[in-house]
């Protein structure tokens, strides 16, 4: 399989606790699982005028009732309704969220030199990764490839593939003793059901992979260490399989104590240790509370148009639709679209760009839902009136009146502070669940929350309004401290410091 490398990293790169030496920045993936609401649940808005269809509400009415519900001052009562959400769905054992695995804790004193491998997305990360113990671990060497869309297909010749890259960089340098077994984890950005921590059975894939016959059902532990003793003659041992966002968990508690791992780019998820298992949340699940309150606003509509419909045990029940309440109030992808909307409403109901209807119903940006990225929004959070009156000149071909960005800026200040503002909630419910369930004495003065994702790392008024949230409420609800630190190589860390731990504990 032809592949392209995109990154070679040699091996004089030391990473410990809160100190980094000599780190070329990685770039993070979005780790959240791609599964969205389908096509025909969305809004068919695609034109300006389908988009506000028999609706007489204008922008800044619509603007003013997001701020009265959403106001910081309900965050207690936020925080409430979202814990007992976490509560229902860990207690009432459900079958889509609060799921537990079977990873185990790492203590932060893990050592030894591991194969760490990550299947992502797009790309395969291979690396020998050393944990030094008390937080601190050594990249030895790293190499990433990009997969084309016409490889993936998860099959026993992408076995054989993951093999090929395997030796490239096992042939980098003398890391591994003759006829040593190599102790591997790996994280697996599909899902996967476990009996132990160190096997991973896959039936099903996502984002662009097709599985195949002879690899459905199997052990993917098996398929990759077979292949590697067939194609290469080399032992390895598969210690961990890790999903990728229990990765961030697993990576951040072992080189910050952190207390939950968080994904908070186009998607999100978060997971965390409850009593001695570690849990994947998917916590996008999360948020029905706020169905009712969506459903009155067409901006909302317009990215979910059956809220009314989402069961209020939305978190319980796989059978349900696959519907993500609170991704689309703070996920990525979301910010991006209801920016879009919104904006579409302001020029229908004539209150944005005005006499530029058409130019306006010409720009693909507006017309296509999805089409408008977040990244506008954060820059249009940040800017001046002529860095955006500029943007918005050369991306959207749009004369931006002083009035227009007035306007155009309150709607981002709205979606961004509602965005923040539920987050900074459920962060504070997830630590409120995890406290109530933590079997020891709790002995930490901060709650470390390490996360990856562009829209967290990168959002930077976003971020602050998630921290400004958690700094004003956390004593009233009885909460240390928060500390958001943004993590590196948390997949290839993390499923490193899962074999290690589950390797100690057999040992």
């Amino acid at each position: 399989m032809e592949l392209t490398i995109t990154k070679d990293i040699g091996n004089d790169q030391v990473i410990g606790g809160d100190q980094v030496v000599s780190v070329k920045q990685q770039e993070q993936e979005d780790l959240l699982s791609e599964d969205l609401v389908p096509s025909s649940a969305l809004s068919s808005a695609s034109n300006l005028s389908s988009s506000i269809e028999g609706e007489e509400a204008t922008l800044d009415s619509m603007l003013g009732q997001i701020e009265m519900q959403f106001s910081r001052d309900n965050v207690p009562y936020l925080v409430e309704e979202l814990y007992q959400e976490l509560n229902n769905a860990y207690d009432g054992q459900s079958d889509r969220a609060m799921l537990s695995t079977e990873t185990v804790a790492p203590s932060g004193l893990e050592r030894g030199t591991f194969l760490a491998i990550d299947l992502g997305g797009s790309t395969l990360k291979v690396c020998v990764i050393s944990l030094l113990g008390e937080s601190k671990y050594r990249i030895l060497a790293r190499k990433t490839w990009e997969i084309s869309n016409d490889r993936k297909v998860i099959n026993l010749d992408f076995f054989r593939m993951m093999c090929d890259c395997v030796e490239e960089v096992l042939k980098m340098g003398r890391f591994f003793d003759d006829q040593e077994i190599i102790s591997t984890g790996i994280s697996w950005s599909f899902p996967f059901t476990q009996t132990s921590p160190n096997n991973g059975y896959i039936y099903v894939v996502s984002k662009g992979y097709s599985l195949d016959s002879d690899t459905k059902g199997k052990n993917l532990a098996d398929l990759f260490s077979n292949a590697m003793l067939q194609e290469k003659g080399i032992t390895v041992r598969v210690h961990a399989v890790v999903n990728d966002a229990v990765s961030v968990y697993l990576s951040g508690s072992y080189a910050h104590s952190c207390c939950l791992g968080l994904v908070l780019g186009t998607g999100t998820n978060a997971s965390f240790v409850v009593g001695n298992r570690v849990v994947n949340s998917e916590l996008s699940f999360f948020g029905s509370c706020f169905a009712s309150i969506l459903a009155k606003n067409s901006i909302d509509r317009g990215v979910c148009s059956h809220y009314a419909d989402i069961p209020l045990d939305n978190y319980m029940r796989t059978k349900y639709g696959v519907y993500q309440p609170l991704e689309y109030i703070c996920g990525g992808r979301y910010l991006g679209e209801t920016f879009r909307l919104g904006v579409v409403q302001g020029a229908s109901s004539g209150e944005l760009f005005e006499d530029q209807f058409v130019e306006l119903s010409q720009c693909s940006a507006f017309t296509t839902p999805y089409h408008l990225q977040t990244d506008v929004v954060s820059k249009i959070s940040e800017c001046s009136y002529i860095e955006a009156k500029a943007l918005f000149d050369e991306r959207f071909a749009l004369e931006l009146s002083v009035e227009d960005h007035v306007k155009i800026k309150r709607l981002v200040d709205v979606l961004t502070d509602r965005a923040a503002t539920v987050m900074a909630s459920m962060l504070m419910a997830c630590a409120k669940f995890v406290n109530d369930h933590f079997k020891g004495e709790v002995r930490e003065d901060k709650i470390r929350i390490d996360f990856v994702g562009s829209l967290l790392q990168y959002y930077t008024e976003y971020r602050k309004s998630v921290e400004v949230v958690l700094d004003r409420f956390h004593e009233q609800l009885g909460l240390p401290a928060f500390e958001l630190i943004h993590i590196d190589d948390s997949s290839i860390l993390g499923a490193a410091v899962s074999a290690a731990a589950f390797k100690h504990l057999l040992s």
